[in-house]
């Protein structure tokens, strides 16, 4: 049996790859890489061997790219192999952006050719040195240790897994198998232009790490493939150790494994989405210095839409956009309005208020916030407004009390602070902070009834 064959099946034992009666999707561009991932395919022992359907993108971004489809429609014709081929049209090619667009639009593709397929499986034709590129870049580029260098064997993709059977595969036995196989080819010329970052890395920087070491790219994704089992059990050992923390910052920085580990793990169960760019390792550091920092309240931004936000012993992550956020912005600021006995008032279009002689009935409903106050007839008509933080409420011992102090005590986050109500006399002397306290008044005076009514489907903050 042919070496690489040989090496192409222990991956598949050792990874897991695929099983006789998959469906493969493999992705074919007409680069040596991938017609011998191709090849190697349809060359395995019958009882071995998934259904393959070949699906090709003709990115039409080179003259040379019809040539290589015509040649890919043939080839698959002559081997009756099922081909599926998508035309990346020019008037959607961006002016910048344009390898990431490709990307998504082949990556996209793919994955409806594995849906109209029922294939289980989509197989590209990354290499070893591509995952030493890989790994160098991303470690160049400032990643954590604590996360993955390298590129993965296999991951979920769609409704099935993306695998990458050839990463145990170097470059140059990928070449001779072509050769040996007399396989024909298509070379892509900008793979050999300077101007993007991998062609850097793979011909100028990765040749001169090789010059000290010859198996330096074999060694280093050797390291990488380490690196991952590593990390993988740190992980499943953080997600453990998470549901004991129950995002707790205290039990977070009390637990013997590493803060910053044990966030990134609480970030990556909260955040699945694999297409958001990664957290910089500057971010994940900023993140803990301030959970270990005395302050009780905070957001930190990670970048890529997402915040780390403290209130008080629990910690989070939100969309830097999230929609508390955006009707935070939205919502009607609340003006200083006048509250007559035995009606309701509107105050906003989302909130009104009712002052009743407390011998009336009103009929409570689940969105009511209401209390009894004695008032004097010289308090009315009473206020509501937006509550300042040096407004004072009356105590029994004839002390008072900061709205700022109560708001502190009951733990209420920063950003519902803005949004809360207050109930003065007409001298603006404090006698109900909605939904939170009650100032003390003389048992001597009329007993009245207020109520808040919010809009159903509006929860009070």
């Amino acid at each position: 049996m042919d070496r690489v064959l040989q090496q192409f099946l222990t991956a598949n034992q050792t990874h897991h790859l695929w099983q006789s009666d998959d469906t493969v999707v493999v992705a074919v561009s007409t680069g040596v890489d991938s017609m011998t991932l191709l090849d190697l395919f349809l060359n395995l022992p019958t009882l071995q061997r998934p259904a393959v359907v070949v699906a090709h993108v003709n990115h039409q971004l080179r003259q040379q790219s019809d040539v290589e489809e015509t040649f890919l429609r043939d080839y698959c014709n002559q081997l009756n192999l099922p081909l599926v081929v998508a035309h990346w049209l020019p008037k959607d090619h961006p002016k910048v952006g344009i390898e990431a667009a490709a990307r998504r639009f082949r990556y996209h593709f793919f994955e409806q050719v594995m849906t109209e397929h029922r294939a289980t499986l989509l197989a590209t034709a990354h290499q070893e040195d591509e995952m030493a590129e890989t790994g160098l870049m991303r470690l160049v580029e400032g990643r954590s240790m604590m996360e993955p260098l390298g590129i993965a064997w296999k991951r979920s993709f769609g409704k099935g897994d993306l695998i990458r059977p050839l990463l145990g595969i170097s470059k140059a036995s990928i070449r001779d198998y072509a050769r040996r196989q007399d396989l024909q080819t298509f070379e892509d010329e900008t793979n050999t232009q300077l101007t993007t970052k991998r062609n850097r890395f793979r011909h100028q920087i990765l040749p001169l790490l090789a010059s000290e070491n010859p198996s330096f790219k074999h060694d280093f994704a050797n390291n990488l493939n380490d690196q991952a089992a590593v990390n993988t059990y740190l992980q499943q050992q953080a997600s453990l150790a998470l549901v004991g923390i129950d995002h707790s910052v205290d039990a977070l920085l009390r637990h013997p494994m590493p803060t910053l580990l044990l966030l990134r793990q609480a970030f990556s169960e909260r955040v699945t989405d694999a297409l958001i760019a990664p957290i910089e390792l500057a971010a994940w550091h900023n993140a803990v210095n301030a959970l270990m920092s005395a302050k009780s309240e905070f957001n930190v931004d990670l970048g890529s839409g997402w915040q780390l936000c403290r209130r008080y012993d629990e910690f989070t992550f939100k969309r830097s956009d999230n929609n508390r956020q955006k009707n935070a912005s939205r919502q009607q600021p609340v003006r200083e309005t006048m509250v007559t006995l035995n009606k309701w008032t509107a105050v906003t279009g989302t909130c009104q208020v009712g002052l009743f002689d407390a011998r009336q009935v009103v009929t409570m409903q689940p969105n009511f916030l209401s209390v009894h106050l004695h008032v004097d007839a010289s308090e009315l008509p009473l206020l509501i407004r937006q509550a300042k933080a040096t407004d004072q409420l009356a105590l029994k011992d004839g002390q008072h009390q900061s709205v700022r102090r109560v708001l502190i005590n009951q733990k209420v986050p920063l950003e519902e602070r803005s949004h809360q109500l207050i109930v003065t006399t007409v001298n603006n002397e404090p006698l109900w902070l909605v939904g939170r306290r009650v100032a003390v008044t003389k048992p001597d005076h009329q007993l009245v009834e207020i109520c808040v009514r919010l809009r159903q489907g509006v929860e009070h903050e």
